[in-house]
C-alpha cells in the first residue's frame, strides 16, 4: 500500500515522514512523562525499532500501519465482526499491535498517584508500555505489566533487556484471570483500557484483589460528555457502525459521564478520591489533527492579544465546578472502600 499524501500532509506538523511522525508522537510522550529529551528520543527510537519488527514479521509495512493508525487508536490483524462478544475483543487486542498513547495524559496520570519510588506497580492493559517504562525509570520497586497483545508485550519485553530495568517485568495475561497475589500492588494503572471491555465489573473485581488497602487504582478513559462523545452518539443514534470514538477499526465499547465512571467504581468497592479532565482547549486539536486546528489553538492566541483574551477566558472557564466534566479525558484516582468517599482532589482540573 503507498503512502497517500493527505495522511502526510495532515500529519506533517509533526514530521516529514511516517517514521519521524512516531518518532517524535512517542518522544513527547515520554518527555511530558518526566525524562530528558534527550533519553525520550532514544527511548522512542527504540520503540520504532521494535515496532517494525512486530510489522515485518505479520507483513504489514509502516505505510500501511500509519495510515490505519489515523484512522483509529488501535491496529490488529484481525477483525472484529461483533465488539459485543468478549471472545472477538480479546481475539483483537492477542493480535494488536499499537498502545493507544495521547502524549498530554501520562503526566496526568503520574500527577494522580504518590510517589512511585519504591512502590509496587501493575500496569493493566499496558500496550507498549510507556507508563510502565515511566515508573520503572522513575525507581519503582517493582512493575508489572499485562496486556493481551503477544506482539506488544514481546517489543516491551526487548525495549526492557536493551535497557538493562532489572524492575519490570512484562506478561501476557488476561485481566479477568490476573495470575498475581492479593494485596501485592501499591498502585494500578488502568489507562485507555476500560472502554475496551465487555466484561468491566470483573476488571474492577480482579484490580481490587490484587490492591494493598492502602494502595490505589488510576484510570483514565474517553469523556461522554465531550465533543467526541457526542459525535460516538449522534453517529449511533443514526445507525452508523462506528466502534470507536476517535475512529474506525477498534471495539470501542463503552464511554462513560464522569457520574457513570463514579458510580460504576463505587458499586465496584473503590473509594473514588479524585476525578479530573484534560486541558478543554489545547487538547481539541488532537480531534484535528491539522496545521490548522494546532494554529489556532495554540499558536495564534501568543499572536493575536484578542485571541489570547479569549483562550485565557476559556481555560478559567473550563476549571470550574461545570465544565471540569467536559474535558476529552476523564481521569480518576480510586482506593479500596473503606469509608464513604469524597472528591478530595485539589489540583486544575479540565
Amino acid at each position: 500500500m503507498k503512502e497517500h499524501g493527505t495522511h502526510q500532509k495532515e500529519w506533517k506538523v509533526l514530521g516529514r515522514s511516517v517514521e519521524e511522525f512516531l518518532i517524535r508522537w512517542n518522544a513527547i510522550s515520554f518527555h511530558l512523562g518526566g525524562l530528558s529529551e534527550s533519553f525520550a528520543d532514544r527511548l522512542s527510537r527504540l520503540y520504532l525499532s521494535e515496532l517494525k519488527n512486530s510489522l515485518k514479521s505479520m507483513g504489514i509495512s509502516i505505510a500501511e500501519f500509519f495510515i490505519n493508525l489515523s484512522r483509529g487508536g488501535s491496529i490488529s490483524t484481525v477483525k472484529v465482526e461483533d465488539v459485543k462478544e468478549s471472545s472477538d475483543v480479546k481475539e483483537f487486542y492477542r493480535h494488536n499491535v499499537w498502545g493507544t498513547s495521547i502524549p498530554y495524559t501520562l503526566p496526568i496520570v503520574l500527577e494522580m498517584v504518590p510517589e512511585i519510588e519504591g512502590k509496587t506497580v501493575l500496569d493493566v492493559g499496558c500496550g507498549f508500555g510507556r507508563l510502565s517504562l515511566l515508573a520503572a525509570l522513575k525507581g519503582a520497586k517493582q512493575v508489572i505489566a499485562v496486556d493481551l497483545s503477544e506482539p506488544l508485550i514481546e517489543s516491551l519485553e526487548n525495549t526492557v533487556k536493551r535497557l538493562n530495568l532489572t524492575n519490570l517485568e512484562a506478561y501476557i495475561m488476561d485481566i479477568e484471570e490476573l495470575d498475581l497475589q492479593p494485596n501485592q500492588f501499591d498502585v494500578v494503572f488502568f489507562c485507555e483500557v476500560i472502554e475496551h471491555l465487555p466484561y468491566t465489573k470483573k476488571a474492577l473485581q480482579a484490580i481490587h484483589s490484587v490492591l494493598k488497602p492502602t494502595g490505589s487504582v488510576v484510570i483514565s478513559t474517553p469523556n461522554s460528555l465531550n465533543v467526541v462523545g457526542f459525535k460516538h452518539a449522534l453517529l449511533k443514534l443514526f445507525g452508523y457502525d462506528w466502534t470507536s470514538p476517535y475512529g474506525a477499526g477498534q471495539p470501542e465499547l463503552e464511554m462513560y459521564t464522569p457520574m457513570e465512571l463514579r458510580t460504576l467504581l463505587i458499586n465496584g468497592g473503590f473509594n473514588v478520591e479524585c476525578l479530573r479532565g484534560a486541558e478543554l482547549v489545547d487538547n481539541l486539536a488532537i480531534l484535528f489533527p491539522s496545521n490548522l486546528a494546532i494554529g489556532i489553538t495554540q499558536f495564534l492566541p501568543l499572536l493575536v492579544p484578542a485571541l489570547q483574551k479569549i483562550k485565557a477566558g476559556l481555560i478559567r472557564l473550563g476549571k470550574t465546578r461545570l465544565f471540569r466534566n467536559f474535558g476529552l479525558e476523564l481521569f480518576v484516582r480510586a482506593t479500596p472502600k473503606k469509608s464513604s468517599g469524597r472528591f478530595l482532589c485539589n489540583t486544575a482540573t479540565i
